[in-house]
């Protein structure tokens, strides 16, 4: 979880890794389907998408999209290591 003042309060941000989504960062597996999964889940929960520094390279062989889960705006944090 990610800690975010707002507004005078703590406000926590529920933490939605790649790999616990199946993404492998191996450069052979296709981590497309774990990152959208991720993202989809992420987007859902209002939440932030961390992308782990890859072993070797994350291989993603078609778009991503960002859906709003409702309504009509959709709110992503994206965190980078590496």
């Amino acid at each position: 979880m990610l800690r975010r003042e707002v507004s005078g309060y703590i406000a926590l941000r529920q933490t939605f890794d790649v790999r616990d989504y199946g993404a492998v960062g191996d450069n052979s597996t296709d981590d497309t389907t774990a990152f959208q999964s991720a993202i989809t889940a992420a987007v859902a929960a209002n939440g932030t998408l961390l992308i782990p520094e890859p072993t070797t390279a994350w291989k993603i062989t078609s778009g991503l999209t960002i859906t709003p889960a409702s309504g009509t705006a959709a709110y992503l944090n994206i965190e980078m290591h590496g």
